[in-house]
């Protein structure tokens, strides 16, 4: 992500059901990026029809880098949404919920 970071600040980034692809060239047309993940390299994949969602990649890389190396990354958009949600999940945490002494 940071090497891409440096050539542009925002990408396309296009959804369809056989998978998830970026191609992304620098101002000057020097530096050319493509990144294709097909469907079967997802634990579950799901895109309903073709989409393309804009991003700056700044806030992405902000994002991930919340997650962990053991986390399970679930992005989703609403059918008729700008934009996307994020939710990170890690199995081998076993989450409480806190409880406060505190009156009410």
């Amino acid at each position: 992500m940071g090497c891409i970071i440096e050539i542009v600040d925002s990408v396309n980034i296009d959804a369809n059901p056989s998978g998830i692809s970026m191609q992304i060239m620098d101002s000057s047309h020097v530096s050319l990026v493509e990144l294709q993940l097909n469907w079967v390299e997802f634990q579950k994949y799901r895109c309903d029809r073709p989409v393309t969602f804009g991003i700056y990649l700044e806030s992405l890389s902000k994002i991930l880098k919340f997650a962990s190396n053991d986390d399970i990354i679930t992005i989703s958009a609403e059918e008729d949404d700008e934009s996307l949600l994020f939710q990170f999940e890690n199995p081998g945490i076993e989450f409480s919920p806190f409880f406060s002494n505190f009156p009410p």
